[in-house]
């Protein structure tokens, strides 16, 4: 038997546009072998503004992204998979922006 775990994480970025006022866009699609990985990755994706999938923004405040966790089970030459889903909140997102950003990942 063998065993793997991998995540991933697509979401929403939202931040201060170049022109004023704050959006959010979706972000690009973040791989990682352990969770501690995948937290630094997006972290600093939002600190250097890549985590962006959009137009582009001055600044970024957060992200609120969808976090697949993948355990691949390999047993007898059969894959079988198994995937937990959370969502997380990273950087600094208002309650009234973070509501709404999920409600966009959940439809």
């Amino acid at each position: 038997m063998k065993k793997q775990i991998r995540y991933e994480a697509k979401g929403i970025v939202w931040g201060n546009c170049w022109g004023g006022g704050q959006c959010g866009y979706g972000s690009k699609t973040v791989k990682a072998d352990t969770q501690k990985q995948l937290d630094k990755k997006i972290n600093k994706g939002i600190e250097d503004r890549s985590l962006d999938a959009g137009m582009g923004f001055e600044s970024l405040e957060g992200a609120v992204m969808e976090v697949i966790k993948i355990e691949t089970i390999t047993v007898d030459d059969k894959e079988y998979t198994h995937k937990d889903y959370e969502i997380i909140s990273y950087g600094k997102i208002q309650d009234d922006i973070l509501e709404h950003c999920i409600e966009h990942l959940l439809y």
